[in-house]
């Protein structure tokens, strides 16, 4: 085994690339023997080791990238194929353990080509490589209807809607995942729901200026930003969650302020009842202030 060949070694490692597939998509029987294990590994040590350069390393590496691209082309792709809105989620969510089962059983056998091939030529460890074939090769097609799907949920639940909230943070925590490897769909996630948080609270601020009393929409304001923060925070980070609060605030408050004073100072006119009305606001202020903080939010 010592004086084994590339093309000798690479027969025998197809053995362990031709099981991928199969692991994908749940064959029985699949995985690998402590036997074959030690059979592919020693492959891969015997390839590998330093002291006969890093070519051996090289064309494995390639070839895994290559498995994990056809694996994904082969048996995860078609399972998208013509999925929309939750549909698409679900599907994506039942793939993904499957998926990742497969590379860490993979990973198993190849992972020596990280101890001194990756490190030194300063590549995406092996271990990464399976996370970045899947989201160059998923994302790329289907991150912008990933996204609306998420943000359709986010906005019904915002509009008193149940929604599958374990299903909206597996879909987040795949975003975040992605950013590993250099996917940007968590950011661009965020920005999307972060204008439509915007767009909603100017709108309810609008509504609220024209129809409402200055206490009402004050309490109303501050009891919308409670349950959007109570809403968001079974899947949403809490940094994202401390910037959705922040563009409820300044929509809600800060953007209005002027003719929210002014509305105080008029039904402050009409009904002279000045001191209960310090009072109140006093109580709403400490409120929104203990809010923020919660948050993490400076008023």
């Amino acid at each position: 085994m010592a004086a084994l060949s590339l093309s000798d070694g690479m027969i025998i490692l197809e053995g362990a690339f031709g099981r991928a597939t199969k692991i994908l998509e749940g064959y029985p029987h699949a995985g690998f023997s402590v036997t074959e294990y030690m059979t592919f590994y020693e492959c891969v040590y015997n390839l590998c080791t330093p002291k006969i350069g890093f070519e051996n390393a090289q064309a494995i590496y390639a070839r895994y990238d290559e498995v994990m691209k056809e694996c994904i082309i082969l048996s995860v792709l078609p399972l998208l194929e013509g999925k929309r809105d939750v549909a698409l989620l679900t599907t994506l969510v039942q793939i993904l353990p499957c998926y990742k089962l497969m590379a860490a059983r993979m990973y198993k056998i190849f992972h020596y080509i990280d101890r001194y091939y990756t490190p030194n030529r300063k590549l995406l460890p092996l271990s990464r490589v399976s996370l970045r074939c899947f989201h160059y090769l998923v994302n790329n097609r289907y991150s912008n209807d990933f996204q609306s799907a998420v943000r359709a949920l986010v906005n019904q639940q915002r509009n008193g809607e149940k929604v599958a909230c374990d299903l909206v943070k597996t879909i987040l925590d795949f975003f975040v995942e992605a950013k590993t490897v250099g996917a940007t769909c968590y950011d661009d996630f965020e920005k999307a729901i972060l204008a439509d948080a915007a767009a909603y609270y100017s709108q309810m601020a609008s509504y609220g200026l024209s129809n409402c009393s200055y206490i009402h929409y004050v309490s109303q304001a501050c009891m919308s930003m409670n349950q959007e923060n109570e809403r968001t925070s079974r899947f949403l980070d809490p940094s994202t969650r401390r910037k959705l609060l922040q563009v409820a605030r300044i929509e809600l408050l800060d953007r209005v302020s002027g003719l929210i004073l002014e509305k105080r100072q008029a039904e402050n006119n009409i009904t002279g009842n000045h001191h209960q009305e310090v009072a109140i606001t006093h109580e709403l202020e400490n409120y929104l202030s203990e809010l923020m903080t919660r948050v993490d939010i400076t008023p």
